[in-house]
């Protein structure tokens, strides 16, 4: 799509990663493996280009990426379109990350990414 791009993707090494990292994003920190994240994909120039956003769902979040990383090379944007494209990916999910493969890490989960990520949701 020309209006988004999947840029990369990143599975959490375990459980417990995962638990701390939601714990940080409701709490609207920017944590370790965020902070790496964003650092690894935007920041050497490879992800962001001029005029493009990094999208936020959660206002605290986005205020906290600002703050941590005046660096990025995209703004940082959370309003009203932010929502909407938020309900829009939740809405078509499955359809937005097919095509990802155990052969291509970087641009999507695999299936078996998917199920195990349905399945820890569902707990």
């Amino acid at each position: 799509s020309s209006a988004m791009n999947l840029i990369s993707f990143q599975p959490f090494a375990d459980t417990a990663d995962a638990v701390s990292a939601a714990a940080d994003c409701i709490e609207g920190k920017v944590g370790k493996s965020l902070k790496s994240f964003l650092k690894k994909e935007l920041q050497k120039g490879k992800g962001a280009k001029k005029g493009e956003s990094l999208a936020v769902a959660d206002k605290a979040l986005a205020v906290s990426i600002k703050e941590k990383m005046p660096k990025l090379p995209c703004g940082v944007i959370n309003d009203a379109k932010t929502h909407e494209l938020f309900r829009g990916i939740r809405c078509y999910m499955d359809e937005l990350m097919e095509g990802g493969g155990d052969d291509d890490k970087d641009r999507g989960p695999s299936g078996s990414d998917l199920r195990a990520m349905q399945l820890g949701l569902s707990h």
